[in-house]
């Protein structure tokens, strides 16, 4: 069983720089030329690990993504819904969460089929 440190600082923080990208890619600030290599520093961490692994690698680029993109919710809900920022804030992160599986799931798999040996469309090898 692997543990959560096992997954070094760095592998995290360009978790969290694809996320990033992917956020930024969005219409407002509008880079969109960071969708086409967002996912670059995800899979390149992704490429040897444990499915559990990945899949945590993944739940974090995806919650950063998306915590970045939803960022207008809050305004909208505590504007025009009068709901407070305490409880705003927790719901924002929570359909965030959610929706951070996706990514998690999908890099869980796919390890999961290259350990059993389907072949992925794509195949980064770097050391590390």
């Amino acid at each position: 069983m692997t543990s959560v440190s096992d997954i070094s600082r760095r592998d995290y923080l360009m978790a969290v720089l694809s996320g990033v990208l992917l956020a930024l890619s969005f219409p407002n600030p509008g880079i969109s030329v960071f969708a086409w290599f967002a996912f670059v520093p995800l899979l390149l961490v992704c490429g040897r690990r444990e499915p559990s692994q990945a899949f945590r690698l993944g739940f974090v680029a995806g919650l950063t993504a998306y915590a970045g993109i939803f960022y207008w919710i809050n305004i909208v809900v505590t504007t025009y819904g009068k709901l407070p920022w305490v409880a705003s804030v927790p719901l924002t992160l929570m359909l965030a969460a959610y929706l951070a599986l996706y990514p998690g799931i999908t890099l869980w798999l796919a390890r999961r089929g290259e350990l059993r040996g389907f072949r992925c469309c794509f195949r980064f090898r770097c050391s590390g």
